[in-house]
């Protein structure tokens, strides 16, 4: 019986001489001020940067991997050098303790921006075609422009807690989208030639903002003493309590189209998108949970 030997082609991934390591900076600076024994106030600021995103590169198509830091590979065309995320935040919050009038909550501002070229913080599809980058810097996803948030509890009559949570948040951004038959012009990029990838028609986040989002969840809870040896507790959580179906989701793709020119510049659509702009995906409608816990 002879024997088989398996042979494969040898692995074309190439890495960059030196791969920095990713890393996160973070800082902040917080003012905290009581305003009296069960009352106080703070204002802080927030920066955060991720740095040195490591990802694989094949520009030209032919399936060779390159590995470096972002940094090092893209000649500006990012224009951040090793930062790749930012993230700042301006926060207000009023806070008041539990007392005498068995009430208490946490109420918060927040003004913040969220910008960038991709959300992944690990090697993805970035930087696997030459589309990838036109149009690529700008709001990412979750950019959520204004938060306001409210957290409160009060001991009603019989002991009964009664827990609100309510949330009031701007919307995200979407990106018009291309499904766009690359053409290679110059001979550069053979491997992609008449192959369709993801086209940003406008600067990342930059083509609009899905609705306003706000949620109410509801808990109450009530406590028994049983012969004084353990407290048997029964409490309902309610989740969207006012069963608002906010939108989340919608179809950015305006079609099929071909370049007729070097990417970013002229093309022509050939195919309509009947879809575009219809929404596909809304809150989960109001859910409760009922529940119960035994403590001694």
């Amino acid at each position: 019986m002879g024997t088989y030997y398996h042979t494969a082609p040898a692995d074309a991934t190439t890495y960059a001489d030196t791969i920095d390591p990713q890393y996160m900076d973070e800082w902040g600076i917080n003012y905290e001020r009581v305003l009296n024994n069960k009352l106080s106030a703070s204002i802080s600021y927030l920066d955060r940067r991720w740095n040195n995103k490591i990802e694989d590169y094949d520009l030209t198509g032919e399936g060779n991997y390159y590995f470096a830091n972002e940094k090092h590979y893209s000649d500006g065309r990012t224009d951040w050098g090793k930062t790749f995320k930012k993230y700042r935040a301006f926060i207000v919050s009023l806070k008041k303790n539990l007392g005498d009038d068995k009430f208490q909550f946490l109420a918060s501002y927040t003004l913040s921006y969220l910008k960038g070229f991709t959300t992944s913080d690990s090697e993805s599809t970035w930087g696997d075609n030459p589309i990838a980058y036109y149009n690529a810097l700008g709001w990412l996803a979750n950019d959520t422009r204004h938060m306001v948030r409210f957290y409160g509890s009060y001991i009603a009559p019989f002991d009964i807690v009664i827990g609100l949570n309510l949330y009031w948040f701007s919307g995200k951004p979407f990106t018009n989208t291309l499904n766009m038959v690359f053409v290679d012009q110059d001979g550069t990029n053979p491997g992609f030639d008449g192959l369709a990838y993801t086209y940003n028609a406008n600067p990342l986040g930059t083509s609009g903002r899905f609705p306003n989002e706000w949620r109410m969840d509801l808990r109450l809870e009530k406590k028994f003493k049983i012969a004084k040896l353990f407290t048997f507790s029964a409490y309902i959580d309610i989740f969207n309590l006012l069963n608002q179906q906010n939108e989340i989701a919608r179809n950015s793709s305006l079609g099929d189209a071909k370049m007729t020119g070097p990417v970013g510049t002229t093309y022509i659509m050939t195919l309509k998108n009947p879809s575009y702009g219809k929404y596909t995906s809304w809150y989960a409608p109001m859910s409760f949970f009922l529940g119960a816990k035994i403590e001694w």
